[in-house]
């Protein structure tokens, strides 16, 4: 299942930034609202998370997404690099991961970030 998310996301990606029917871009705001509670629902102690959201939003066929990172958990900055990601369509989360669980995720954030598809806020 994350295979086929992470797969759609990264066709969505390559492919020319087209807004299908994803409804409109929302705010950066709007989007971590939105992100953050479903990012929080799948940690195991969401109560000491924090996130940075360090990049713009992207437009794709399925909808708006943009990396960010656990700035803190458990009070302290995590000893590791801890990557997380949301699609947001028609103001709802349509996909969310975490680096700890879906490997390819760090490694997929930090080459958007090269390219240049992330651009810093």
């Amino acid at each position: 299942m994350i295979a086929y998310i992470l797969a759609t996301m990264l066709a969505a990606s390559q492919a020319a930034p087209v807004k299908s029917d994803s409804g409109a871009e929302p705010a950066m705001e709007q989007f971590i609202a939105l992100a953050e509670p479903a990012l929080l629902s799948q940690a195991p102690n969401a109560k000491d998370v924090t996130f940075k959201w360090p990049y713009r939003l992207v437009a794709s066929a399925a909808g708006d997404y943009t990396c960010g990172m656990v700035a803190t958990n458990h009070g302290k900055v995590p000893q590791e690099e801890i990557w997380v990601s949301a699609l947001v369509a028609n103001e709802k989360v349509v996909n969310s991961q975490w680096s700890t669980w879906n490997g390819m995720l760090a490694w997929d954030c930090k080459r958007h970030v090269r390219s240049g598809k992330l651009t810093p806020r």
